[in-house]
C-alpha cells in the first residue's frame, strides 16, 4: 500500500510553493498507486476505485493530473521503463566487457537483474500482450529500447543472431518466467529465496549464452553450405 506520507496534508496554510509541492506529491502518489494496480490487473482490469483506495485521491483529482485512464497508463509505463533502463544500464556497465560474447552474456545478466528489480516492467508487458489492443503497438515502439536487444557488436554471426530476434525471444521467455511461472515453481519447490538470486540469474545467463552460441554455429554452417553450393 502507498505510504500515508505520500498523501499531502492540506490542513496547513498553503503558500504557492506549498501548493506546488502538494500537487507534485499527490501526483506521485497517484502514479505509484496506478503502477501497482496496472501491474496487478492490467489496463482492462484496473479501476479508478482501486487506485483511489491506494492513494486517497478521488477519481476527479486523478483525471485532473492525468486526463484519462489511457494517459495514466502511459505515464505509468514510461516511469517503469525509466526505472528499468536505469537498473539495466547500471548492471550492464558494472562488468568490463572486451569481447562480443562477454557483451552478449552481460546483456542477458543485466536484463534479468533489471526485470527482477523492476517486476512491474514485465508484468505490464505480459498483461497487455494477452489480448489484441492499441497498447501493444505503443509498447512495441516505446518499451523496446535498442540497447536491451542490440548491444554494440562486431561479430557478424552474433549480430545476425540478434537481428533474427533471438535475444528478444529469450527475453520474452525470461519475463514470462520471472513474472508468473517462476514464482509458482519456487513455491512448489520451496525455493523462493533463490529463484531471483544473483547466482540463479548468472545460471540463466549461461543457458541463454549456450542458446546464442548454438544459433551462431547454425548460421556459420548455413553460410558454409551456401558457399559450397555456389562453388559447385
Amino acid at each position: 500500500m502507498i505510504s500515508d506520507t505520500l498523501i499531502p496534508d492540506t490542513s496547513m496554510t498553503e503558500t504557492n510553493t506549498d501548493k506546488d509541492h502538494i500537487k507534485a506529491t499527490m501526483k506521485d502518489a497517484i502514479l505509484k498507486a496506478a503502477e501497482k494496480v496496472f501491474s496487478d490487473y492490467g489496463f482492462e482490469g484496473a479501476s479508478f476505485r482501486a487506485i483511489s483506495e491506494l492513494c486517497g485521491a478521488k477519481r476527479a483529482l486523478i483525471l485532473y493530473h492525468f486526463k484519462s485512464k489511457d494517459a495514466l497508463w502511459k505515464a505509468v509505463a514510461e516511469d517503469v521503463k525509466t526505472r528499468f533502463l536505469t537498473q539495466f544500464s547500471a548492471y550492464y556497465h558494472e562488468a568490463e566487457l572486451k569481447t562480443d560474447l562477454q557483451k552478449s552474456r552481460q546483456l542477458n545478466v543485466a536484463f534479468l537483474k533489471a526485470a527482477r528489480d523492476v517486476p512491474e516492467y514485465g508484468r505490464i508487458i505480459l498483461h497487455e500482450g494477452l489480448t489484441p489492443n492499441e497498447r501493444i503497438k505503443w509498447m512495441s515502439q516505446e518499451l523496446k529500447p535498442e540497447l536491451v536487444t542490440m548491444p554494440d557488436l562486431q561479430d557478424p554471426f552474433l549480430i545476425e543472431a540478434s537481428l533474427s530476434g533471438l535475444i528478444r525471444h529469450m527475453q520474452a521467455g525470461a519475463l514470462l518466467y520471472l513474472g508468473s511461472m517462476g514464482p509458482l515453481i519456487a513455491m512448489d519447490t520451496e525455493d523462493a529465496d533463490t529463484l531471483l538470486s544473483d547466482a540463479s540469474i548468472e545460471q540463466f545467463a549461461d543457458y541463454f549464452q549456450a542458446i546464442t552460441l548454438a544459433r551462431m554455429d547454425q548460421l556459420k554452417q548455413l553460410e558454409e553450405m551456401q558457399k559450397e553450393q555456389v562453388e559447385e
